[in-house]
């Protein structure tokens, strides 16, 4: 699943590296690129929906650089803003095809 090759992507970039403390001093920039589906919550990916709080947890942990820009053509992709933590010592950058909507309810 989608979660999986992210989680396996990222831990090869720190495998890769020898230094993880000195790889986090370095500047580096993550771009994170989805083109499809979106619902209020996260990517709808085939058969279940990929939460934009999963993504961004799952970066914010496991990539060493400082930058992330998330590149985003899909409905509802305004609201990962929600998600984007904000005591942190990265930057963030969304560029977002939709703005964030209210959700009304759970379903």
């Amino acid at each position: 699943n989608c979660q999986t090759q992210l989680e396996s992507f990222l831990e090869g970039i720190l495998a890769s590296r020898t230094d993880v403390e000195e790889a986090a001093s370095e500047p580096a920039t993550f771009m994170f690129y989805y083109g499809g589906h979106g619902v209020a919550r996260g990517f709808s990916t085939i058969g279940e929906t990929w939460p934009y709080a999963q993504v961004c947890d799952t970066i914010e942990r496991l990539f060493p650089g400082n930058r992330i820009l998330f590149l985003l053509d899909c409905c509802a992709s305004g609201n990962l803003w929600e998600h984007i933590p904000r005591k942190t010592s990265k930057q963030y950058v969304l560029l977002a095809n939709a703005p964030p909507y209210v959700i009304a309810s759970d379903e």
